[in-house]
């Protein structure tokens, strides 16, 4: 509930509360009494609950996302991400799925959060990667894709000024926990399932694809964007230009993958992929830190259908291909004196 229409309300009551005679005063003042103790027990159970880790410290909490992602790993990163992980992998939903679980249980010396999200774009991955470097993150990977060229998913975001609101009541708030209850009791599980995501921010989002024969789906998917040019904002490169220069500025290790498409898929396209490769790598001007899965030596990934859910997202066996090899290269980068990039 919006502050300044707790303060609206208490005003037209207290107001209407001195037009009335007194024959009718103890009844309201019952009422009035009633409210206040189930506003107070309502701000006292969202300060309780903390569930976006905004208001008291988050180190060793395991929030997970209830509802909405966009806004709920966005509040995450304020607290909850930068107090219990020391890196970040970010993207859009092509490596939402992407489960460094168990790489979290072994490694000493990273502890990695998923903080990619369906929808996001480079206008959303920024503000993301300010908030956690900003509050100590030092280690970003990025997952790129033509996709992230956009610039629409930071719309609806909350302002930094009265982000902890989103703690002390919103309609926003009150709908998570609607959800939570709905995935707790196993109602919806359709769309509300259990288990969806982790406290790592890993999105487990399988249920919402439909099987499909791949080879088939290949080429609809080809034939359906035979003559559609991927579509790019130009000015989106700007701010990732400006999101690269935040992490030299900054000292973080970071290093960029090119996600791996279907073989098919990458070829029926292959030279808007290629124009798209060379302006990162022209912003970036560091090849060292490019790993391209849509390189032949990753073919192995690439040609195997089993590896993909649909014309881009990962399956679970190949999501832990390409997790596995990311953590990899996160190992032997921290393995090298200080520096603005890891080697890959």
């Amino acid at each position: 509930m919006n502050v300044h229409l707790v303060f609206a309300l208490f005003s037209l009551i207290f107001c209407f509360l001195g037009a009335v005679d007194n024959s009718m005063m103890t009844f309201l003042k019952m009422g009035v009494g009633l409210l206040l103790i189930i506003l107070l027990f309502l701000a006292l159970t969202n300060y309780i609950a903390d569930i976006y880790g905004l208001i008291r410290s988050s180190k060793g909490r395991k929030l997970k996302v209830l509802y909405h992602e966009k806004i709920t790993k966005y509040l995450f990163s304020y607290r909850y991400i930068p107090q219990n992980f020391n890196t970040v992998i970010i993207g859009t939903s092509l490596s939402d799925s992407l489960d460094v679980s168990s790489y979290n249980k072994t490694s000493k010396t990273n502890k990695v959060y998923n903080g990619s999200i369906m929808g996001a774009d480079i206008t959303l991955v920024y503000p993301m990667v300010e908030n956690v470097v900003g509050a100590g993150v030092k280690n970003v990977i990025l997952c790129l894709s033509p996709y992230m060229m956009k610039k629409s998913a930071a719309k609806g975001l909350p302002s930094p000024s009265p982000v902890r609101i989103y703690t002390l009541g919103t309609k926003f708030l009150y709908e998570s926990y609607l959800i939570a209850l709905l995935r707790f009791l196993g109602i919806v599980p359709n769309k509300f399932p259990k288990g969806q995501f982790n406290e790592h921010g890993v999105h487990n989002y399988y249920h919402l694809f439909k099987k499909v024969v791949m080879k088939e789906k290949f080429q609809q998917v080809i034939d359906d964007n035979k003559d559609k040019p991927i579509v790019k904002d130009e000015s989106a490169y700007e701010v990732f230009q400006s999101l690269i220069e935040f992490l030299d500025r900054n000292k973080v290790n970071y290093f960029i993958y090119f996600h791996p498409l279907p073989k098919e898929i990458f070829m029926s396209k292959r030279e808007e992929y290629d124009i798209f490769h060379s302006r990162v790598r022209s912003i970036v001007q560091k090849e060292e830190i490019i790993l391209d899965f849509n390189d032949q030596q990753y073919s192995f990934i690439t040609s195997d259908y089993s590896n993909y859910l649909d014309h881009g997202h990962l399956s679970n066996k190949g999501q832990k291909i390409v997790t596995d090899i990311l953590c990899q290269k996160l190992e032997e980068g921290l393995h090298m004196h200080h520096k603005v990039a890891v080697k890959v």
